[in-house]
């Protein structure tokens, strides 16, 4: 039996002892997935130099929405939000610990405040949680902290909430009220506040209605339940399923527990992500799983959540490659090459993205063809395929938001302003344009680095510095700044690994040129990419899409076996 649960109504007496915030586990995932791109090996040179001949050293190692309304920005701002954060009043009821690791290894950890302000059916339930990760790439250690805030009504009516992401050199911040029929944001990042909105009913709960539904009502083997939960960095509303199966022995911090094991889903803007919980008796959850990246949070004692780990073995760029079946020798010289994509979960032909330089031939439910054009100029005999018109023909044309600044691709930033207009001046032609930018975000950002794990565009106009996702939004900004419609493309691109040939997730930019998406990569600043990078989706990074761009990802994490296929369509050895 499927059972609808608003998950609040009832006076929040009793508090959840688990991990409070589960549902950080989720845009912490998501964030991992951000930073895992990579540098694309430009192998028609020695693999790990640039075009200047230097070596790197990131080179040389290498979503239902029927719920939920997308609003467009605005930089109307509303009026002051209410204040909640760790420094709250009120009368402390409830603290907790957890541990979060990846494929078994500790990357981080979370704690959560929960303080009661007043007393009775009149007071206030403030929710302070965050977590803090340190991931490695290519041996480069990247610091991310996330942090949410939740004030409700005892009856659990939400009133407002906030969310702070901090990435490297950036900060995204979140502030969210409810007014009347509509939950309202503002999200400020550098030199950028934007304002949206998104429809909400009394019934619908916040960052934690999973934990408050499971302490408040706990599930019983063989039950099912489905409520909505707000997602922390979103702004979206998403469907959560819970089906709770049995209770067993669990493995824990300090040795084995009885627990219920609860498989959940959530479908948040059409990707469906499953996870695992697992409560005790009372409802309070313990532990929780996302199998897509093996990452598992425990519920723990304070000194085991800070202790710093002595492991470090875990590097969340080897974790997540797809190894090839051979070496591409030039992958930015070779006209074409068709791949063969296995999946045994996912249907390879509605992974990638079809166009014109990218054709999907669907052989059963398991497999799918992949051919790959070249578009660099040289190599293609010009900059896009011969059938490039066809681009212009379908429905993927820009959107309004590939021309507009927003808060991850600050096109009115003025240093990207700067930038953008320091070179090709006298130019008009946005193919020529948008190739000079290219070669002017390549030169620009002096540190390739992994130490930045998703950075805004007028940081990157900053720092000058990162991987794939600073190149690809400093790109698009500059691209905007001159009036050319861009965004990004996410997807796998070719690298070698210690030798070993591979596929990493990366991030490129797409500008449009006025017939056609002209597909650029300013890691390696060649006017087009080569037969090595495979596209899985593509954004304009603008409000709910910024990190829900990265949804996709988590579709086919550790789900894929890519081959280079002969001419037959069949694996060649």
């Amino acid at each position: 039996m499927i059972a609808l649960h608003a998950g609040h109504r009832t006076l929040l007496t009793r508090f959840p002892r688990g991990l409070f915030g589960h549902r950080l586990w989720i845009l912490a995932a998501l964030l991992a997935v951000a930073s895992i791109g990579c540098q694309a090996t430009t192998t028609d040179q020695p693999a790990g130099t640039q075009n200047n001949g230097e070596r790197t050293g990131a080179d040389a190692n290498q979503a239902d929405l029927s719920t939920t309304a997308k609003a467009e920005s605005t930089e109307v701002a509303r009026a002051e939000f209410p204040a909640v954060d760790e420094a709250t009043a009120g009368t402390v009821e409830q603290e907790s610990w957890d541990v979060i690791t990846m494929q078994g290894v500790k990357v981080g950890y979370g704690h959560t405040v929960v303080k009661r302000i007043g007393e009775g059916a009149d007071s206030q339930i403030a929710t302070h949680s965050e977590s803090h990760l340190s991931l490695a790439r290519a041996g480069q250690a990247g610091q991310q902290t996330l942090v949410v805030d939740s004030l409700q009504h005892a009856d659990g009516r939400l009133i407002s909430v906030r969310s702070e992401i901090a990435s490297g050199a950036s900060s995204t911040v979140t502030k969210g009220q409810v007014d009347g029929d509509f939950m309202h944001f503002e999200t400020t990042t550098t030199g950028k506040t934007l304002a949206t909105r998104l429809p909400w009913q009394d019934d619908w709960s916040g960052y934690f209605a999973v934990e408050q539904s499971l302490r408040n009502n706990p599930l019983k083997a063989g039950e099912t339940r489905q409520l909505k939960e707000l997602q922390p960095g979103y702004n979206l509303l998403a469907d959560v399923t819970l089906r709770a199966v049995e209770f067993e022995a669990t493995e824990m911090r300090g040795g084995e527990e009885q627990l219920l094991r609860i498989e959940s889903v959530t479908n948040l803007a059409g990707t469906p992500i499953a996870s695992l919980l697992w409560t005790d008796e009372q409802g309070n959850l313990r532990k929780t799983s996302v199998p897509a990246l093996q990452q598992t949070t425990y519920r723990t004692t304070r000194e085991d959540a800070l202790r710093e780990s002595t492991d470090k073995s875990f590097d969340i760029l080897n974790a997540t490659v797809i190894r090839l079946n051979r070496r591409i020798e030039q992958p930015l010289l070779a006209k074409q090459l068709t791949y063969r994509v296995e999946s045994t979960t996912v249907d390879p032909a509605t992974i990638f993205v079809p166009s014109p330089r990218q054709q999907i031939e669907r052989v059963d439910e398991q497999t799918a063809l992949l051919t790959v054009n070249n578009t660099v100029g040289s190599v293609a005999g010009g900059s896009q395929p011969a059938d490039s018109a066809a681009n212009a023909a379908n429905d993927d044309r820009p959107e309004p938001a590939d021309s507009r600044p927003n808060n991850l691709v600050q096109s009115d930033d003025p240093g990207v302003m700067q930038m953008a207009t320091s070179v090709a001046a006298d130019q008009t032609d946005p193919e020529s344009i948008a190739i000079a930018l290219e070669n002017q975000v390549h030169r620009s950002i002096t540190s390739k680095n992994f130490s930045q794990a998703f950075s805004t565009a007028a940081d990157v106009a900053k720092s000058l510095e990162g991987d794939c996702t600073e190149h690809a939004v400093l790109l698009a900004a500059l691209c905007r700044a001159r009036q050319i419609p861009a965004r990004v493309a996410i997807g796998l691109v070719y690298f070698e690994q210690q030798g070993e040939p591979s596929f990493a997730y990366h991030m490129w930019t797409e500008a449009w040129t006025g017939e056609r998406w002209l597909s650029l990569d300013a890691t390696l600043g060649r006017g087009g990419i080569g037969v090595g990078h495979l596209k899985l989706t593509s954004s304009s990074l603008e409000g709910s899409d910024g990190y829900a761009a990265f949804l996709p990802v988590f579709r086919v994490m550790g789900q894929l076996r890519i081959t280079i296929a002969d001419e037959a369509g069949t694996a060649e050895k």
